[in-house]
Formats: C-alpha cells, structure tokens, sequence
C-alpha cells in the first residue's frame, strides 16, 4: 500500500489523483474519514484483510484533502459527482463494493443514490449517515483538530507511543476510566493493533495539507439531509456502541430507513471498529457480505 496517490486522472469533471492497485477479485472503493486520505482508508482496508490479491481497490483524496482542490467541489454531491467522472475516465463501469469510514459514509450514500447502479454494495464503518456536527460542538473539540495539536499529537506517537495510543481511545470513546485502561492494555498486547492506531494517527501529518478539508466537511455535514430512504442496494452498517465521535445512533437510524441495510453493533466497540478481537469475531461476516474468499 503506497501513502501517496501515483495517478492522475483529467475527467470531465476536472482533475483529480487516485490510487489504484491491482488484484483478480471484486473492485472495491474506498471513501476516507475525515479528516482523512486515500491512504488512510486503504489502511484501514488492510488492517481488515480487503487486500490483494483478494480485490481490486481505487481510492481517492476528497476535496481540500492533501492535493486534491476545494475548488468548485465544495458539496459532497459534487464529490460524488467527479468520482463518477473518475470512473467514466477510467473505463469503469461500476465497483462491486464501497467500503466508506466515518465521514466517508455520506459520499457513499450520495454516490449510490446520484448514481445507482455503479455501485453494488455499501459496507459502512463508524458512519456519518445525517446531520453532524462534526468538530464543532465544543471548543475541547474544536481545539483537537487544530494543526499545532494534531501535528504535536503526530509527534507524541514517535516519542511517547503508548500516550498516543491512550489519547485516541479516550477521545474515539465514551469508555470510562476502567474501559479505557482495559483497552489500552488489550491494544497494547496486540502488536498489529498498536501499529494500526499509531499509523492512523500519523498518517494525518503534517496537518496543514488536511485541514482545509476538514473545515469543508464540518460545515458541509451539518446541512446533509435524509436523501437515502429509497436505496435498495445491500448496505452492511458496521458501528461501535460506545463511539464518541460518530454516535451509535446514526447507524440505528439508517437501518431504519433503508430496509436493505443491516446492522452489525460492535458492543465496547468505538470509532476505530477494526481494531481488537471484537472485530475478528465479525470478520467472517464481512468476508461473506464482500463475496471475497479468504485465503486459506
């Protein structure tokens, strides 16, 4: 998995970089979280088992993302929008799934609902599914997101790793004192886990080329309105109970509407679903709703 994006691709849309990697199985797209990257989501697909050459994967910077332009792309519409150029571009004529993390949730369902059928399934994690006021609820909040805080938090992960580790359950989390010692040392105890938290965190650095992004995004989630209710296509809605950045009932609600969408409840699970034994046990479900055959 490379961290940056070797393709460019001019669409009629405008421009825009990609990353796309081969494989014989089913083609699958990736949506990050914000703030986030291709390369994030592609981890997160990693740390899952959605890798070659099980699957096809293209995944792409959002607008105000790393290199990728604000632009006239401001709306997550328009987003969606140029991904589907991008396909045109590409030759594509649709992707078999869409694995979506966090704020990558709404891009999906507004590609699958401006663009049916170039898209067969929606596999959503930790999902922003409605309005949200992402980061912007509380000044505590809207401190962390600031580039010196993000930036000297990419810092603490080099030198004072297990402090990092503790700082992201505690803000990805409602747990208690005693739920997060208690996760903290199961993460600790698990060396894959360990690394996948500190590469997420790093891979937001240097936090300037993300912030731009970022702002858009908070003002853009807090106007989503309710467009989903008429999908019909498989959706499998994956989201920790005990989530503190994306609430549990954004997953309870669209489950609701979407009577093609399934609900998996990660019970102690928080914004980083993927990470803990909780997660294997899923595993094999997710495998099954992605039609892809793990290897032996």
């Amino acid at each position: 998995m490379a961290d940056s994006l070797p393709f460019t691709a001019s669409t009629r849309l405008g421009q825009t970089d990609y990353y796309l990697d081969g494989g014989s199985g089913p083609l699958l797209a990736g949506f990050h979280g914000s703030p986030g990257s291709a390369a994030q989501i592609l981890a997160i697909m990693d740390k899952m088992g959605l890798a070659p050459p099980l699957c096809r994967r293209l995944a792409i910077d959002r607008a105000g993302y790393n290199r990728a332009p604000l632009d006239s792309r401001r709306k997550i519409t328009e987003q969606a929008d140029l991904f589907a150029a991008l396909l045109d571009e590409l030759h594509i004529e649709a992707v078999d799934l869409i694995v979506a993390f966090s704020g990558g949730g709404i891009m999906a369902l507004e590609f699958a609902s401006r663009h049916p059928g170039r898209v067969k399934k929606l596999l959503l994690l930790s999902a922003i599914t409605g309005p949200h006021a992402s980061y912007s609820s509380s000044w505590g909040q809207k401190l962390m997101v600031t580039i010196p805080v993000m930036n000297t938090m990419t810092a603490m992960s080099y030198l004072f790793p297990g402090l990092a580790i503790k700082g992201i359950i505690a803000f990805m989390s409602n747990f208690s004192a005693a739920k997060r010692r208690r996760e903290y040392r199961n993460v600790a105890a698990s060396r894959e886990d360990r690394d996948f938290l500190l590469k997420i965190l790093r891979l937001n650095y240097p936090f300037g080329h993300l912030k731009p992004g970022l702002t858009n995004e908070t003002r853009q989630f807090l106007a989503v309105t309710d467009n989903y209710a008429k999908l019909k296509l498989p959706i499998l809605d994956i989201h920790g109970c005990c989530d503190s950045d994306v609430d549990f009932a954004h997953a309870e609600s669209l489950c609701k509407r979407i009577g093609s969408a399934s609900l998996i409840g990660m019970e102690d699970g928080y914004h980083l679903v993927m990470v803990g034994e909780r997660f294997e046990k899923i595993k094999g479900q997710i495998f099954d709703f992605c039609e892809i055959k793990a290897l032996p």
